[in-house]
C-alpha cells in the first residue's frame, strides 16, 4: 500500500513539475487537472447553438484557425481575450473566463451582438 501511494505521489509531482508556475498555482488551489490556453495548444471555439472553429494558439500572442481567420490574444488567468484581425470574422472579439474545474472558457463573442460562446481544449469541430 505504501509503495502504491509513493508511486502515485511521484507521478503527480512529475506531472505538476512540468507545468508553468501559474498553472501549478491554479491546479493547487482548485485541485483541477485542466490548464489554460498556452502557446502550442489547440482549442475549439464554439458559438452557443452555432458553428465552431479549431483555434491554434502560437507564441507572440497570436492565433490561427483551420480557415482563414487569425488574430491576437491576451491571457491573464483566468481571463482570455481574443481579437480577430484577419479573415471573415475580422473585427470581432471574445472575452471569456477560465474554469479550472471544467477546463473550459465561457464568455461572450462580440460582433455587434453579444453571443454566448465557449473555448474548449482540443479539436472537436465536426
Amino acid at each position: 500500500m505504501r509503495a502504491m501511494l509513493g508511486a502515485s505521489i511521484t507521478a503527480v509531482l512529475l506531472a505538476v513539475s512540468s507545468l508553468p508556475v501559474a498553472d501549478v498555482a491554479l491546479a493547487a488551489t482548485t485541485g483541477a487537472r485542466h490548464v489554460p490556453v498556452k502557446p502550442g495548444s489547440t482549442w475549439t471555439f464554439r458559438l452557443s447553438g452555432g458553428p465552431c472553429e479549431v483555434v491554434h494558439f502560437h507564441a507572440s500572442h497570436r492565433f490561427t484557425t483551420g480557415g482563414s481567420d487569425a488574430g491576437s490574444y491576451r491571457s491573464d488567468i483566468p481571463r482570455l481575450t481574443m481579437k480577430w484581425t484577419a479573415g471573415p470574422d475580422f473585427s470581432t472579439s471574445f472575452a471569456g473566463r477560465f474554469s479550472a474545474r471544467s477546463g473550459i472558457y465561457s464568455g461572450t463573442w462580440f460582433d455587434g451582438d453579444h453571443i454566448p460562446a465557449t473555448l474548449r481544449p482540443g479539436a472537436h469541430c465536426a
